[in-house]
């Protein structure tokens, strides 16, 4: 029965600290497993658009990764 406590109690942590957000607490494991199960990220959408630099000037985009 302690390795069962061990586990259980390591994936509460493993959920406290990806998803510190979720108040799950240690309440029972069904609780648990039913939290996960219902939980649905919120996907946010952000339009970006791109805009012609000013006369004269030049534009340089870049993506971090240089």
């Amino acid at each position: 029965m302690e390795m069962v406590w061990q586990v259980q109690d390591l994936v509460w942590k493993l959920i406290k600290t990806l998803y510190p957000w979720m108040k799950i607490g240690k309440k029972s494991w069904p609780y648990t497993i039913a939290m996960l199960k219902e939980y649905r990220p919120r996907l946010y959408c952000l339009g970006v658009t791109w805009q012609f630099p000013k006369k004269n000037k030049l534009k340089f985009n870049t993506d971090g990764a240089c």
